[in-house]
């Protein structure tokens, strides 16, 4: 018996992966200008408690304020967040009006996080998504902080004062 030949672009293999990129794919090439003038940042509408509410997309910034907002939150022992509302920290910085001004900040984290669970599922799943945010995302936070033993420029870890004494805080951003 002979083996079967198959031709590639028949193979199965190629099929799942990433669809090639072509050159008209790409657009045109984009200057400092250009991206920063880029509209990256897309809200979407939901209807919430008898009203409704916009849910935007965050910024690199925000999403840093983010990540070091959990990280002041993982129990370096256990490696587990602790003691936090982190829907309620996302939203917090997601909610917004039809102008994309924010409605909470941070001060506004805890009454946020007693709303309904449901409600805030509902707002929070959109809030994932837009920001492509996953487990993995908060795994990774986690990560970095079990590599930041105490004494580390890490965002998110106490650091022990030049003499030796109490250690500092690091200050909310």
């Amino acid at each position: 018996m002979t083996a079967e030949q198959i031709n590639p672009a028949d193979d199965p293999r190629k099929q799942q992966a990433e669809p090639e990129q072509r050159e008209e794919d790409y657009g045109p090439e984009l200057d400092a200008e250009a991206i920063l003038a880029a509209d990256d940042r897309p809200m979407e509408r939901v209807a919430v408690w008898g009203g409704h509410v916009y849910v935007r997309t965050i910024s690199g910034f925000e999403r840093d304020q983010f990540d070091r907002y959990m990280a002041r939150h993982v129990d370096p022992q256990s490696n587990e967040i602790v003691g936090c509302n982190w829907r309620a920290a996302l939203l917090a910085r997601c909610l917004c009006n039809s102008a994309g001004d924010l409605l909470f900040s941070e001060n506004d984290i805890e009454k946020l996080g007693q709303k309904s669970g449901a409600e805030l599922d509902k707002l929070f799943s959109v809030a994932r998504r837009l920001n492509r945010m996953d487990q993995r995302d908060i795994e990774e936070i986690k990560k970095k902080c079990a590599v930041g033993p105490s004494g580390s420029s890490q965002p998110g870890f106490a650091e022990t004062s030049e003499d030796g004494g109490t250690p500092t805080s690091v200050s909310e951003s």
